[in-house]
């Protein structure tokens, strides 16, 4: 969907595929790609006139027969690429986006199965890859893929691991990444895992009131802010302090907190409450709600400024 800057009214409807899960724009600003679930793929399109320039299928082979594959955690990278993941195959394709055919360069398995979501540092040179009910993640070098995977431990040696691993490691963004280090939410339990972003070594968790949903830095990385799933957990927010690694506040302020985005200057945060279809306007440093506006299941909040961030 199009729509005019001025009017905004919607122009024109491309479909693309039945379910699309993710969509980047490429360094250029030229293309833009669309993670597909069913059929499940890759599709490119050109951003000006929306039409459709190349398709991507996923699929692998089981048995002696091919099998179509979700893809998710589509990024734009340097070097005009896109990065994606393909849950059931278990790869990582690496697509360059300045080639006519769209070539996928690379094709990198990951030892771990079903990855299901993804992020990119925010200097664009590590794909970070999230696992279903698995207490890992896969790193990638982006500047040599040839290398492969390295896996990463989210372990935390002083806790008791008789209980299953995490569900899965849910909405992974560069946003949650902050001074050095790197802030991974886990379903499932109720901490964050931190990473040394320079070593990628598990370093503490943080203790939380439930299971962490987003985590979500500012633009002055001195905090994270961690939303909740859950009924009993999912109207608060807590506020980490990046410095000391600890929680220095809880904030109730609406019934199932969706998401948030930081204004540019992170004087502000916008966060939306999808059972009361509010979003609020938080004051980031008396944390007071300073403006509500009612609409209708809120969810995804997707500030303009996201433009001119990598992997945003």
């Amino acid at each position: 969907m199009v729509r005019s800057a001025g009017s905004l009214e919607r122009t024109g409807v491309v479909f693309t595929s039945e379910n699309s899960i993710d969509n980047a724009i490429s360094q250029d600003g030229r293309v833009i790609a669309t993670a597909e679930y069913v059929p499940g793929g890759l599709t490119l399109l050109d951003a000006e006139s929306m039409e459709i320039l190349k398709k991507h299928p996923a699929s692998f082979e089981i048995d002696g027969e091919r099998v179509a594959s979700r893809v998710t955690g589509v990024v734009d990278a340097p070097g005009n690429r896109f990065v994606c993941v393909l849950i059931e195959a278990g790869e990582i394709w690496l697509v360059d986006a300045s080639k006519p055919d769209f070539p996928i360069e690379h094709r990198i398995k990951t030892r771990q199965s079903n990855p299901y979501d993804a992020m990119i540092t925010p200097d664009g040179r590590y794909y970070v890859v999230g696992h279903m009910k698995s207490d890992r993640v896969s790193v990638l070098d982006l500047t040599q893929p040839e290398a492969g995977i390295r896996e990463v431990s989210l372990r935390d040696p002083n806790r008791d691991y008789d209980k299953a691993m995490p569900v899965k490691l849910p909405h992974l963004a560069s946003w949650a990444v902050a001074g050095k280090w790197i802030f991974v939410p886990l379903v499932g339990e109720d901490r964050l895992a931190v990473l040394d972003r320079t070593s990628w070594e598990f370093t503490r968790s943080i203790p939380l009131r439930g299971h962490p949903v987003y985590a979500v830095r500012s633009p002055t990385e001195r905090e994270v802010w961690v939303s909740f799933s859950g009924e009993e957990d999912d109207a608060y927010v807590q506020v980490i302090d990046v410095e000391s690694l600890a929680v220095v506040d809880t904030l109730r302020l609406g019934r199932r907190i969706y998401h948030m985005d930081f204004t540019p200057r992170g004087s502000h945060v916008l966060v939306s409450a999808n059972a009361d279809n509010k979003l609020f306007l938080v004051n980031a440093s008396t944390r007071e709600i300073e403006d509500t506006v009612e609409v209708a299941s809120p969810s995804g909040i997707f500030g303009v400024w996201r433009a001119f961030r990598i992997g945003l």
